[in-house]
């Protein structure tokens, strides 16, 4: 066999990255609009504060995560939060395999096209070095047999996706990029699977992890089934929300695109809508809309076709759109029934083509076929569902869909008798819980409203596409009632962590907002500080109303702390110009701990939260001044550290220049908030330490489950993390009832830490 030549080795790789950059920039809802980067929102990381870098002490970290939970299972709770974040590939070269976590809708597959777009890119980007050999696939590019050689199943499973590319080149690239540690896997819809198949998957996953563990990996996975790939040593990384902020950059790039675009307009009308600088009048305010909503939403509004708001009505209406008004709505629904009962996420070319009935007429709210052209035959109908994104064919000849709710809605439709009802089970398929919750709530079936209002543990989870069914117009009324009296009396539990009855908060922030306002604020009248940060919590996203923002006054003088903080940030939520100066006069006489949460608050507001607290180091006041290095250790921007420099050697006060020294270590540290992987306890210094002191050592190899049972009940925050982090692998009973007592500790958070790893336990189906 003839060897490849170094010329035409370096000609494929490159015709091969331009083909993994031409995937990725196709693998988002609008990719036959638009590649991915004219209307990317750059995705963001949730920054991970457990346990803290060695080096970082617990005051050096934001007051805002003493006081907000950390959310990875459900990221929008924090889109309002001044959270710090961080980016994938510095998630990837910190911690090697990482799982990114988010519920279906939030972006997880732009995420992972963005990334492999950057590293097919091969150059800087952001001062960051994207140089490694990007291996990206979609789980369905997998076949059935897979080679037990994990070098053979790469090459089978890239042969299978870029078909094009010679069989030969694609063995001497992967051990090439392999043995030289210049590769990285990127592998999409894990998350997607049902429980048999992703087990399939993550098993191979988890053999090319232990061959070639230098080799970074970057999957998704669903809050609703998050087993195997964690105990592997796969880091959990929630996927940030948008801010509000991104809801504007996205629009303003769809208008830029829907002006130069060939984009299908309404047939027939004549819409206001239509003239894009008008649309964004016409939208309603997002509270907590994924990116799908969204994208839906405004795309919608600008073909001026939307029936509704809910996910249902705008899927119905992009499907009637990308279908050329040919949809017959009961066969889809077959089919994708008939494809969920397979356990399956692609569908034949028979189920789809079945579909298609040469009777049907486009309907009136439509977009007719490029040049007006009735679509003649089911084969011109495939193609037409493939240029206009809905499917995307794998190399086994199947079809699956851009996003995995338009099949879970298609089968939601059917008229069939709602499943024997699994709401509540975990581990669980996304699909088919979405389907069978829709389902359910066409066909009225009270079993599956009754399983969602079993009795609750201390430790519960509500999966995070309940709040989106129970605002459906066709959710029963009675249901909703019953509903929320439930969901309320868990908020007004003491016996229950703060931080599990924040998850509850998304139920009510789907409502109409008038009415979720009516419900915060009933909940500020409750004696119980918790349940008033709460009502605080809830009523960020609606800050912009001064009616809102003024009905939050008395809370800022509350005896309770933590109650005025969240006050604090509730109104450092808002765009008002009262807000502004209610922060601006707290940093000039608030206590200690509230000028610096404010600064902390004005760090997170860039149109003019910067400007003020470069102003503060002008200022005389001490005080003013600490707060103000404070803020800016937050401010993660090249400007913020030559300021914090330059205080640390020019400003006269030592307890200025201190804490200056302080936030710059802060604002540099390289690992702060990024997952990490994790070493063997035998070989961490600060178990080896905690060991020392209590006459033991640690046995090489073992994990010393009693001696890292004492360090979470010793008195210092940083071992107590440590120790936890550890233990989470540990499923005995003992170990969970130390996770109960931690989940109500003094500290937040280690409460905050302990809650979440219960949850993960939860949904890894161990609780």
């Amino acid at each position: 066999m003839a060897k490849i030549s170094e010329n035409e080795y370096r000609k494929k790789s490159l015709a091969l990255r331009e083909l993994v950059l031409q995937r990725a920039q196709s693998e988002h809802l609008l990719g036959a609009l638009c590649p991915l980067d004219e209307i990317l929102i750059e995705p963001l990381l949730m920054g991970k504060p457990y346990p803290l870098p060695p080096d970082v002490a617990e005051e050096q970290i934001p007051l805002s995560y003493s006081l907000f939970p950390y959310t990875p299972d459900l990221p929008h709770i924090s889109s309002r939060l001044p959270f710090q974040s961080v980016t994938l590939v510095d998630a990837v070269n910190s911690a090697t395999h990482v799982a990114l976590l988010a519920p279906g809708g939030h972006g997880k597959s732009v995420a992972l096209a963005a990334l492999a777009s950057r590293y097919a890119q091969n150059k800087r980007y952001s001062n960051r070095e994207y140089n490694r050999f990007p291996f990206y696939f979609h789980v369905s590019d997998i076949s059935n047999y897979i080679d037990p050689d994990p070098m053979t199943a790469v090459a089978e499973v890239i042969g299978a996706a870029y078909p094009s590319q010679d069989a030969r080149f694609l063995r001497s690239l992967i051990k090439q990029t392999f043995d030289a540690h210049e590769a990285i896997l990127l592998v999409d819809g894990l998350d997607e699977l049902d429980l048999i198949p992703y087990e399939k998957t993550a098993a191979l996953l988890i053999k090319i992890k232990q061959t070639f563990p230098a080799i970074p990996i970057v999957t998704t996975l669903s809050p609703a089934n998050i087993t195997l790939l964690p105990e592997a040593g796969f880091a959990l990384a929630g996927l940030s929300f948008w801010k509000p902020s991104d809801y504007q950059d996205w629009l303003g790039k769809w208008m830029k695109v829907w002006k130069e675009c060939d984009i299908p307009k309404t047939s027939g009308k004549d819409s206001i809508l239509q003239l894009p600088d008008l649309v964004s009048h016409w939208l309603p305010d997002p509270v907590c809309q994924t990116p799908l909503e969204w994208t839906l939403m405004v795309w919608g509004y600008s073909c001026n076709d939307l029936s509704g708001q809910s996910l249902p009505e705008l899927t119905l209406a992009y499907l009637n759109r990308v279908t050329a008004g040919c949809l017959d709505i009961e066969k889809w629904s077959q089919a994708a029934r008939k494809m969920i009962g397979m356990g399956k996420i692609t569908s034949d070319s028979r189920s789809i083509s079945s579909t298609f009935n040469q009777k049907i007429k486009p309907i009136d709210n439509s977009p007719a076929p490029a040049g007006d052209t009735p679509i003649q035959n089911s084969s011109q109908y495939l193609d037409i569902l493939q240029n206009n994104g809905l499917l995307k064919r794998t190399p086994s000849g199947e079809f699956r869909f851009i996003h995995y709710f338009i099949p879970a809605f298609l089968a939601g439709i059917s008229n069939t008798e709602s499943p024997d009802c699994h709401a509540m089970q975990i581990p669980q398929w996304d699909l088919k819980a979405l389907a069978e919750g829709l389902t359910a709530i066409r066909n009225n079936d009270q079993n599956w409203i009754n399983a969602i209002l079993k009795p609750v543990d201390t430790v519960f989870y509500f999966p995070a596409i309940l709040p989106t069914l129970v605002s459906l117009q066709s959710f029963p009324s009675q249901w909703k009632g019953e509903l929320f009296r439930h969901i309320l009396t868990l908020i007004t539990r003491q016996d229950l962590p703060f931080s599990m009855r924040c998850r509850l908060i998304p139920f009510i922030w789907k409502e109409k907002p008038a009415h979720s306002v009516k419900i915060f604020q009933s909940l500020l009248a409750n004696p119980s500080p918790e349940v008033q940060r709460i009502a605080l919590f809830g009523l960020i996203p609606y800050a912009k109303s001064q009616q809102v923002i003024d009905s939050l006054k008395p809370m800022l003088n509350d005896h309770d702390l933590a109650v005025r903080l969240t006050a604090i940030t509730a109104y450092s939520s808002s765009s008002l110009p009262s807000s502004l100066e209610v922060l601006m006069d707290i940093m000039i006489a608030g206590s200690e701990v509230e000028r610096l949460f404010a600064a902390e608050c004005l760090a997170s507001r860039p149109q003019d939260g910067y400007s003020i607290l470069k102003e503060t180091l002008q200022v005389e006041d001490v005080l003013i001044k600490r707060a103000g290095v404070f803020g800016l250790s937050q401010v993660r921007e090249d400007w913020a550290q030559d300021l914090l420099k330059s205080t640390t050697i020019l400003d006269g006060e030592w307890l200025v220049k201190n804490a200056a020294s302080q936030a710059l270590e802060v604002n540099t540290h390289h690992q702060l908030y990024l997952p990490v992987p994790q070493i063997h306890p035998s070989q961490a210094a600060w178990l080896i330490e905690f060991a020392s002191r209590q006459g033991r050592g640690i046995p090489a190899g073992k994990i010393p489950v009693e001696l890292l049972m004492q360090a979470a009940g010793s008195k210092d925050p940083s071992h107590v993390h440590q120790a936890l982090e550890y233990l989470a692998s540990i499923h005995e009973n003992k170990i969970q009832q130390l996770f109960q007592n931690c989940s109500l500790n003094e500290n937040f958070r280690i409460q905050d830490h302990a809650v979440l790893l219960l949850i993960l336990h939860k949904l890894r189906g161990e609780v």
